[in-house]
């Protein structure tokens, strides 16, 4: 089940658009922070 269609009956003021782009913000930022750990733990070793 897609995010927007999932949130949009909690948030029926915000448009469907509006949800993807803060998922896909989200998204991005988790993998930022991933990709930053992978280079943490990398110069740890």
């Amino acid at each position: 089940m897609p995010f927007s269609t999932r949130f949009a009956k909690f948030t029926p003021n915000m448009q469907t658009h509006d949800l993807n782009k803060i998922y896909r913000l989200s998204y991005y930022i988790k993998y930022q922070l991933v990709k930053f750990t992978d280079i943490r733990q990398y110069f740890l070793h």
